[in-house]
């Protein structure tokens, strides 16, 4: 099998596998429950986007990606889910999707990174290890975050080199 077909099936089943494991937090009563102040804050301001109102930006001083959720959930309930005719839950549908959307991407990328960097059957286990864990670890494995990121990456880097 080709290299690129064989990344591209790999990423598509690692993908599959995260969204297959949390496809009951999009749905009836879960939607709803586990949000937190970030999530508000988010929320908020894929409010004020959607609405048209503006594109403010409310920072309290965290390490994320900034409005980069804000505007994709924006954009998913103006362009997808208002036009389906969901109604209340689309909001937190609308957070739950892009936020899933971004830790999605964060596992493909760290797939081809790890692969480049140690071989593919490294990197299959950890992009396995990525699906099935919480999502912050996808965050942890990216974004410098002070000393428990240096913690947190020493010890995958010692753990894939042992």
């Amino acid at each position: 099998m080709p290299v690129l077909a064989r990344r591209g099936l790999t990423v598509s089943a690692l993908v599959a596998l995260f969204v297959f494991l949390r496809i009951d937090l999009l749905r009836e009563p879960a939607i709803w429950l586990g949000w937190n102040s970030d999530s508000a804050i988010f929320g908020l301001m894929a409010k004020r986007m959607r609405d048209g109102a503006g594109f403010d930006v409310y920072f309290w001083g965290q390490n994320y990606l900034g409005p980069l959720t804000s505007a994709l959930a924006a954009l998913l309930r103006r362009g997808l889910l208002d036009p389906l005719g969901l109604g209340p839950e689309a909001g937190p549908l609308a957070l739950r999707l892009s936020s899933r959307a971004q830790v999605a991407f964060g596992i493909a990328v760290s797939f081809l990174a790890i692969e480049r960097l140690f071989g593919y059957a490294v990197a299959v286990f950890a992009g396995v290890w990525l699906a099935v864990s919480p999502p912050f670890l996808v965050q942890f494995s990216a974004v410098p975050m002070g000393p428990e990121m240096a913690f947190a990456l020493g010890s995958v880097l010692f753990f894939l080199t042992a």
